[in-house]
């Protein structure tokens, strides 16, 4: 009993000299072109591209320690929006992409996000079209940055 009371009393100090502030939130919202290197696939060097939208909100939680300011900031991803379809970069490639569709996954941990593309890879042999069926990129996107 003696010695539980030794480390409960420089806890309660400790616990009585931290001033915890209200924490601030914001949305946010994080655009950009989700690039991924298609190279092997569509046999050349060119990258299919996919623009999306991110909101997110940003929690700030401000601690005092005396005249010690400490903070603590928190991003969450929302939701995510592709902005349009899908379309390869400049570039040479003797395969040709075609968008067919795009999606986004939220990873758990709420603080990255996938954005995948998928399109028809086809090329031409002697005049005859050649399918190479569907193909799907992906690109993690980190808010963390």
């Amino acid at each position: 009993m003696l010695r539980s009371k030794k480390f409960l009393i420089p806890l309660v100090l400790l616990v009585c000299c931290l001033q915890v502030q209200p924490s601030c939130a914001a949305t946010r919202t994080m655009s950009g072109t989700a690039k991924v290197w298609a190279g092997v696939p569509l046999i050349g060097h060119v990258y299919v591209c996919t623009p999306y939208t991110a909101k997110y909100t940003q929690k700030t939680n401000v601690i005092r320690q005396g005249k010690r300011k400490l903070k603590s900031v928190t991003k969450t991803v929302k939701n995510v929006t592709i902005n349009q379809k899908s379309y390869t970069s400049a570039g040479v490639a003797l395969i040709t992409y075609q968008h067919y569709d795009n999606w986004s996954v939220i990873h758990p941990g709420r603080t990255s996000f996938d954005v995948y593309a998928r399109g028809h890879c086809n090329f031409v042999f002697k005049k005859i079209p050649i399918s190479m069926g569907l193909q799907t990129f992906v690109k993690t996107i980190s808010i963390l940055k």
